[in-house]
Formats: C-alpha cells, sequence, structure tokens
C-alpha cells in the first residue's frame, strides 16, 4: 500500500502526478484509488502518536503531567504538527507560522496560522506545512511556528479557523478512544473508502 500525501498540493488545481517505483520478484498490480481525508488524517495522527517528537504545551497544576502535547513529524517534505488533549476539557490551540516561515504552504489554505478548539479526550492534524512547489534552486526558506493554548469551560464546540471544507476533512478532531488502527486494518478501512 503506497499513499501519496502530497499536502502542499490539497489546494491545487493542477494535475496530479506521481511516480512510484516497485521492485518485486513477483508480478503485482498497481491500482490508482481515492484516499478519503479522513483516513489519511488517522493514519497520520497514529503516526505522529508512534514516533513523532513531543512538546507539553499544557500541563496539569496538581500533577505536573502534560494535558496537551503538540507531535511534531518532520521530513524532508516538510512537517506535519498534531495537536493531542488529553484533557477532560477542550482546549483552543493556536499555530502561527506567519512571522517565521518562507517557502513553505500550508494544508490549512492560503494563511500560515490556524485555531481550533480541540474536544476533550481528541487529537487533531493542526496543519502540515510542505515545500512552496516550483521554487528555483538555491531559494532561501526557513521553517518555524509558535503555539497558543488556553483551556475552554466544559460543552464549548469543536471549531476551526480556517473553517474546515467538510466533516471529513483532514483537520477535524478525532477521538483519543478510537480503536487503534494496524496496518491491515487501515488497509481495509482504505480498500472500503475506495470501493
Amino acid at each position: 500500500l503506497v499513499v501519496p500525501l502530497c499536502f502542499g498540493h490539497r489546494n491545487s488545481v493542477e494535475p496530479r502526478r506521481f511516480r512510484a517505483v516497485i521492485h518485486s520478484a513477483n508480478p503485482v498490480l498497481v491500482e490508482g484509488a481515492p484516499c478519503p481525508p479522513a483516513v489519511v488524517a488517522t493514519a497520520l495522527a497514529q503516526l505522529a502518536e508512534d514516533t513523532a517528537k513531543r512538546s507539553p504545551l499544557l500541563e496539569d497544576p496538581r500533577t505536573k503531567r502534560p494535558i496537551v502535547e503538540i507531535l511534531t513529524l518532520e521530513d524532508e517534505a516538510g512537517v506535519a504538527l498534531v495537536a493531542v488533549n488529553a484533557g477532560p476539557a477542550p482546549v483552543e490551540i493556536g499555530v502561527d507560522a506567519t512571522e517565521r516561515t518562507r517557502g513553505f504552504v500550508s494544508s490549512r489554505g492560503a494563511s500560515l496560522f490556524c485555531q481550533d478548539v480541540l474536544p476533550a479526550r481528541s487529537r487533531q492534524v493542526l496543519c502540515v506545512l510542505t515545500r512552496e512547489a516550483g521554487m528555483a534552486p538555491g531559494t532561501q526558506v526557513s521553517l518555524g511556528w509558535s503555539f497558543s493554548a488556553q483551556t475552554q469551560p466544559p460543552g464549548t464546540p469543536e471549531a476551526h479557523a480556517p473553517e474546515l471544507r467538510d466533516a471529513g476533512d483532514l483537520h477535524a478532531a478525532l477521538p483519543m478512544d478510537a480503536p487503534r488502527v494496524d496496518a491491515g486494518a487501515l488497509a481495509e478501512a482504505l480498500a472500503a473508502a475506495m470501493a
């Protein structure tokens, strides 16, 4: 299973082209198929939970344990920022990359700023920052961001700025108590979504 994520091209209307090289001693069938954003979000959040750098953003004042963490997945293509709200109350989280980022685009659209209210016990792909397409070789780029977080009163609804495109958006909150998706189950979920 190969899933090209290409977050930097989400808002593009240009045809998307990918090239994959597969080496196998056995015959291989390769088919292109759509992948719903909710499935990509689940896989990305789970990958972040398992392998990303963790940074506490809010701590419980009594136990000094993290209530909200930012998970950072970084590679040559850019960075994915995932928030985990393990606390009992909604939390408003802001990401601002406007001042310190050049040559990157956000999966949230034209703005390098986003603000979300995460429900209690949830996680969310806040944004993915990827290299801007068509940049000349040698162009200077920079990547930096800051966070803000504030606990909200119980019952505060999930909210997003910029607004999400639809309910299954890549940036919708995901419940933490959802069952883990192993590789076989993820492949089955993708197959079911593509049918």
